[in-house]
């Protein structure tokens, strides 16, 4: 896996999947939905994307105990993880993120960034609005579908 980057208020953060691989998937199955956004809210999207991946423990090690993220990753049966499933599924929880927004109220406010009063990226605080309310029901499904081989809990790897 290349060290993938996104750029926010000129810094650097990395991440699964960059703006031109995201712009790829979601422009194809969401349109102007994604393409309507801004760039750096595309790279905010990315960035929480990429954190909730991580949110999870693996099995196996990294593959560089220096790199930032927790993927690349290896078994010690040697098995590596698939890059395209972490770039397609950064995407898919990114554009998860943009399309789950709601108010309390019960109308539909567009999508999460509509919902938060702010946020901070370096260590990802999040503010929502006083009336906010984010259904993230099934995105654990995408990670734990996408990704079962390597959760901690499923993995047939034994640490002595």
């Amino acid at each position: 896996m290349t060290n993938k980057i996104v750029i926010i208020n000129s810094i650097e953060y990395p991440v699964y999947a960059d703006i031109d691989e995201a712009d790829k998937y979601n422009n194809a199955i969401y349109g102007s939905t994604w393409q309507n956004l801004q760039e750096d809210d595309q790279a905010r999207l990315l960035v929480m994307a990429t954190r909730k991946i991580d949110s999870y423990n693996y099995a196996g090690e990294k593959k560089d105990p220096n790199q930032e993220l927790k993927f690349p990753r290896v078994m010690t049966n040697g098995k590596t993880n698939d890059d395209e499933v972490l770039t397609n599924l950064c995407c898919q929880i990114a554009t998860y993120y943009l399309t789950n927004g709601t108010s309390s109220s019960g109308g539909d406010s567009g999508n999460i960034l509509s919902q938060m009063k702010s946020y901070q990226i370096g260590d990802l605080h999040l503010t929502l609005k006083d009336d906010a309310q984010i259904d993230l029901s099934g995105l654990d499904d995408f990670i734990e579908q996408a990704l079962k081989d390597w959760l901690m809990s499923q993995s047939m790897e034994i640490w002595l």
